[in-house]
C-alpha cells in the first residue's frame, strides 16, 4: 500500500496584510510517498511550491503564524493546491515507479561471480 507524509521546507509570512500580521504566504513543501511494508527503502518524493491566498482573510477563521501548527499549513497547501485530488495526482505520476522498486526490494540478488 502507498501512504504518504508532507515535510514543510520553507514557510515564509507576510509581515502585515491588511489589518492582519504574520500571515503565511509562501511555502516550499515536500510530499513523500512510500510503501507503507518498506517505507525506509520505497519511496519517492516530490517538491511543491505553494503561493497563498492572502487578499481576502476573513477574521473569523485567520491564525497567525505564532498559532499556527504544522497540521494547519499542511491543511492549507493541500487544499490550495486541491486537495486530496492533488495529492492523488501526483501519487498516479509515480505509482508505476513505487511498484516497480518494491519488487526489487523483493528480489534476491544473484552472485553473478557464480554463474
Amino acid at each position: 500500500m502507498i501512504d504518504y507524509k508532507i515535510y514543510l521546507d520553507d514557510v515564509r509570512a507576510l509581515q502585515s496584510e491588511n489589518v492582519f500580521r504574520n500571515v503565511v504566504k509562501d511555502v516550499t513543501w515536500t510530499i513523500e510517498f512510500f510503501d507503507t511494508d518498506y517505507p525506509n527503502e520505497v519511496f519517492i518524493q516530490h517538491r511543491v511550491h505553494t503561493i497563498l491566498d492572502t487578499d481576502n482573510i476573513q477574521k473569523s477563521n485567520f491564525k497567525s503564524l505564532e498559532s499556527l501548527r504544522t497540521a494547519d499549513i499542511e491543511r492549507m497547501i493541500v487544499d490550495k493546491m486541491g486537495g486530496v485530488d492533488f495529492i492523488n495526482s501526483i501519487m498516479d505520476m509515480y505509482t508505476h515507479q513505487l511498484q516497480y522498486d518494491r519488487i526489487r526490494v523483493e528480489m534476491v540478488k544473484v552472485d553473478i561471480s557464480k554463474l
